[in-house]
């Protein structure tokens, strides 16, 4: 969890860096990973309920920002990463009720679910 931390403090100090610079686009991207980072955090450390919550939040952090035309995309979509956290939380109602991400025609995938589709499948 050091490490975590540790990695948290250099996405802020990213985070401030942007925001001197004027950069909202960016600053706003790495905010996004920041409560992202923190969400993980709450709930490996056994807060689930604070981790949600701040994962939802970025979910809809992530859904207000318009995508810029030149990135591919979310580092790892937070929507996607609630979606996980509802897994590990054993919460699967509200894992199916999440919207599709909204930059993507796509559903919202369910890495974990397919992960251990196929492993049972084996």
């Amino acid at each position: 969890m050091t490490a975590a931390k540790a990695e948290l403090d250099k996405l802020n100090v990213l985070h401030d860096t942007l925001q001197r610079q004027k950069d909202r686009y960016s600053a706003n991207q790495v905010a996004v990973q920041i409560k992202a980072g923190e969400a993980w955090i709450d709930f490996l450390s056994g807060d689930k309920n604070k981790g949600l919550q701040l994962m939802q939040l970025a979910a809809a952090m992530e859904d207000s920002t318009e995508k810029h035309p030149v990135t591919p995309g979310e580092v790892l979509p937070a929507r996607e990463l609630l979606a996980d956290m509802y897994l590990d939380a054993d919460e699967n109602e509200k894992r199916e009720r999440l919207p599709p991400p909204r930059h993507s025609e796509r559903k919202l995938p369910r890495n974990r679910q397919q992960q251990i589709s196929r492993g049972c499948e084996r």
